[in-house]
């Protein structure tokens, strides 16, 4: 098994010509080595968090573990606090679809696991800006 870390700010705002994409902003996404330390694996400026997740976790089975905050928190700080579960399999999509007549027409974003639809959840909690702590267990 696999886990990652992923850590940023959570907010719904443009990206292209999407106006309400839920993005992921300065984030930080780091991997548990064998020796159980944690290595940095990637950090970004800014990415919808549908696509990070249709990336990475497309079509496998995670159990996922969240805590949304008003500002940033070390893992330790927030193990006591209440942690959100997901469990299942990810279907991640995010795709813009373009007309060569009249351009952009909408963009196809989901987040589902285990049929639970994480993307709605988060959006709605992202209006204004929150923090987001996530840790992602791939079997």
């Amino acid at each position: 098994m696999v886990k990652y870390r992923i850590t940023g700010l959570l907010e719904v705002s443009g990206r292209g010509e999407n106006d309400d994409a839920l993005l992921l902003n300065d984030y930080k996404i780091v991997e548990q080595q064998l020796d159980g330390t944690w290595e940095i694996f990637e950090e970004y400026e800014q990415d919808p968090l549908a696509e990070i997740f249709e990336d990475m976790f497309e079509l496998r089975d995670v159990t996922i573990k969240y805590f949304l905050t008003q500002e940033p928190k070390t893992w330790d700080q927030v193990i006591g606090d209440h942690i959100k579960h997901v469990i299942g399999l990810v279907s991640a999509e995010y795709q813009d679809h373009y007309s060569e007549y009249t351009g952009y027409l909408w963009t196809d974003e989901k987040l589902l696991v285990g049929g639970h639809n994480l993307l709605k959840e988060l959006w709605s909690k992202a209006q204004d800006p929150i923090f987001l702590m996530m840790e992602v267990d791939v079997k």
